[in-house]
């Protein structure tokens, strides 16, 4: 008897999976989403990075606001997306939405739901807690409009965007383990803890401490002023931290420090990742965002005591960098904005001396002639001598005077003065 031939091995489609529709890209969320934002203008907002990149040099994201009509309250139910209220951007009550290539405030593209259904199981809009899911989700790219930010179906983008199911769930009572602060479900109610590394409730507040003896408090998340109770240590002295830890500093004149966990990324690495629980960088380093509102332009970065020779640059010179409140609140999550003393090249540093008028941009360091610190800051126009409040030590005639941004944040610098 001859051999029957093997049979063919068929691939049955998943009867529980739709099809993607014609022209759409397939895309995914990386889990878990998160509660994100405060309730405002544009409601409260639930987000989640994609599981691929659209192209562009930012980051691309799932974005779910809830912003129920005035006097509406929110409550489990089956919303339709792109029908009513929710066909448009400008008057969604529950907004779905792809932000493509953002930076910053800027946004590519922005992909709006025009179809699809988003499943509300529970919530509790006082802390910010949704549970529920979206279900085959179309997005098609919008055009900019100079009244509402984003309004009508692009016609030149023929590619939409398809979600066939993404689950989410805020509720804080989740204790995942976490590497970051990022990595918890709830920015309003949740922190990593540093000895855990488990997200828990909020441990305490800068002006409510509530840690133990030998910790100290630490911000988090500046949005929601929610802290953890870190390992304190003074930067630059004999190190007090766990095998595997570094003192880093946590205040712009280098008086304060918090044990974090060291990393791998070698000095001058681009994309490296900071954590509110590690620097991401080799010991001596931090991972510094040089330009918050660029994702990528993070480098490890050669920590120095910007008051001190002690320990100086081994290359360039010593410097700050200050962060507006803007700043700190929109892009400095993470730990990416380092307050301390760190190393460039000295052609980084304005070329005027102390009294000078500068040449580039606002509180930007200058006064590097020495070759071993820009002992100034471009104070609008002028590089001014930066002093340390705690210990001032100004030309004869100035006094050390609180350093306020020269920008239009006028954010009062913790611990930082110039000699005026």
């Amino acid at each position: 008897m001859g051999c029957s031939p093997k049979p063919t091995e068929l691939s049955i489609p998943d009867p529980e999976a739709p099809p993607v529709p014609s022209g759409c890209l397939n895309i995914g969320v990386l889990l878990p989403l998160r509660f994100t934002g405060k309730a405002g203008p544009m409601g409260d907002n639930v987000e989640a990075r994609l599981d691929r990149e659209l192209g562009g040099e930012g980051v691309d994201k799932l974005s779910i606001r809830f912003r129920p009509p005035a006097g509406v309250e929110l409550g489990p139910g089956s919303y339709a997306l792109g029908m009513g209220a929710n066909s448009r951007f400008s008057t969604c009550n529950e907004c779905v939405s792809v932000l493509e290539d953002w930076i910053g405030v800027n946004v590519a593209h922005l992909n709006f739901a025009t179809e699809g259904t988003l499943q509300l199981e529970d919530v509790n809009l006082q802390s910010g807690e949704y549970r529920g899911s979206l279900k085959n989700v179309v997005l098609r790219s919008l055009l900019p409009s100079p009244d509402d930010g984003w309004d009508g179906v692009d016609p030149n983008i023929e590619r939409c965007l398809f979600i066939s199911e993404a689950r989410f769930d805020t509720f804080a009572s989740q204790r995942p383990s976490c590497a970051t602060s990022e990595d918890c479900v709830n920015h309003a109610r949740q922190v990593c803890d540093p000895n855990t590394a488990r997200c828990v409730l909020n441990q305490c507040y800068e002006d409510d401490p509530k840690c133990s003896a030998g910790s100290v408090c630490e911000l988090q998340s500046e949005a929601y002023e929610t802290g953890a109770c870190y390992t304190p240590c003074t930067p630059f002295t004999e190190n007090v931290c766990p095998s595997g830890q570094e003192c880093v500093s946590v205040s712009y004149d280098g008086s304060r420090g918090v044990c974090r966990k060291t990393g791998l990324g070698t000095l001058g690495q681009k994309g490296c990742v900071a954590t509110t629980l590690a620097t991401g960088c080799v010991p001596g380093a931090v991972c510094q965002a040089i330009a918050p509102l660029w994702p990528k332009e993070q480098y490890c970065t050669e920590t120095c005591n910007y008051f001190s020779s002690t320990p100086g640059c081994s290359r360039g010179v010593c410097r700050l960098i200050v962060y507006g409140r803007e700043e700190r609140l929109r892009y400095c999550y993470g730990a990416r904005c380092h307050v301390g003393g760190t190393c460039t090249e000295v052609e980084n540093v304005d070329a005027a001396a102390i009294g000078e008028k500068c040449s580039g941009p606002v509180n930007s360091p200058c006064a590097a002639e020495d070759g071993a610190r820009a002992r100034g800051i471009c104070d609008y126009s002028t590089c001014q001598q930066v002093c340390a409040l705690s210990a001032p030590s100004c030309p004869l005639g100035t006094t050390c005077t609180q350093y306020v941004t020269a920008d239009t944040q006028n954010t009062v610098v913790p611990g930082i003065g110039i000699c005026k």
